[in-house]
């Protein structure tokens, strides 16, 4: 019951006593309209989404011109700022992978806290929107990072939403139902964490499997992508790893998801310890930015600099 009034909330509601030939039933007719395009006619979703995208042109000047006024939200740490050029982007997807521990979701927290103390600094009045797929949310850590940063905490937990997604089937049906949240609620910055839990745990990594699981893994970076080009958000994921064979050094990882994800994210940072509560973060892929690392720490306030 908990769970159903917790989703319910949301808007983000879905039956807890599914039998599995209805989650099939359910999970393939949803798949099917992301995805289907046929001779007679268009998907409802793909006849939807064309009538929110016009058909037009403009200069590059133009273009830079927008992206150069687009908002970068801190991090909260400056190193790590440093090797971004400023922050995380608007209108585009930013991986943060790496190992168990690394402090991942430390990252997203902070991020959610920094788009609020953004809201203070210019009486914006913008919320964030937490996927949670792991139970790792914790709303007693951003008390602790806003009280850091001098915020009333009153207002914090009120401009986060939150939604628990317990299968994939269930994620892909939450960000498709977050649409109409984010348009009413004036969400910015919407955080995935993480994208690949379900998908790692309901298919396996060889034949059929693998090539199903890496297609529903490119809708999902396919609905992302358009929420974060549509509502020019700050769309951040983070996402698991795994043992790279192929290197010289046999215990070197990489993230999961392989070219699906690579060419969906168009910032990855990946991220480890360090030595005692620093971390280290490698920006291994921007379309503007040169490969680069950074030091940062995670202390009780937060992200930051130094402990």
């Amino acid at each position: 019951m908990a769970r159903e009034i917790r989703l319910a909330k949301t808007g983000l509601d879905l039956p807890r006593n599914t039998s599995g030939n209805r989650k099939i039933s359910w999970f393939n007719s949803t798949i099917n309209d992301l995805s289907r395009v046929s001779s007679t006619g268009a998907s409802p979703l793909f006849t939807r989404n064309m009538e929110h995208h016009s058909v037009y042109f403009i200069t590059a000047s133009e273009l830079m011109k927008s992206r150069s006024n687009s908002l970068k939200l801190p991090t909260g740490s400056k190193a790590l700022d440093a090797i971004l050029h400023g922050g995380y982007r608007e209108g585009s997807l930013t991986e943060i992978s790496g190992p168990s521990g690394s402090g991942k979701t430390q990252l997203v927290h902070q991020a959610c806290v920094n788009l609020l103390q953004f809201n203070l600094s210019t009486n914006a009045k913008f919320r964030a929107l937490f996927i949670d797929t792991e139970g790792t949310f914790r709303p007693e850590r951003l008390l602790q990072m806003a009280i850091a940063n001098g915020m009333n905490v009153k207002n914090v937990l009120r401009d986060i939403i939150y939604a628990r997604v317990y299968n994939f089937s269930h994620q892909i049906v939450v960000i498709e139902k977050a649409r109409d949240i984010i348009k009413e609620q004036g969400v910015k910055l919407l955080v995935v964490d993480s994208i690949i839990n379900h998908l790692r745990a309901e298919y396996g990594i060889t034949g059929t499997q693998l090539v199903r699981r890496q297609q529903l893994l490119n809708v999902h970076l396919h609905q992302l992508l358009q929420l974060a080009g549509n509502f020019g958000m700050i769309t951040i994921i983070t996402n698991q790893v795994m043992v790279d064979l192929s290197g010289v050094a046999i215990n070197k990882v990489k993230p999961v998801g392989g070219n699906i994800m690579a060419h969906g994210c168009a910032y990855r940072l990946m991220v480890g310890k360090n030595r005692g509560r620093s971390r280290v973060a490698e920006l291994i892929h921007a379309p503007d930015l040169p490969q680069d690392r950074a030091i940062y720490y995670i202390s009780e306030q937060g992200i930051r600099d130094s402990c």
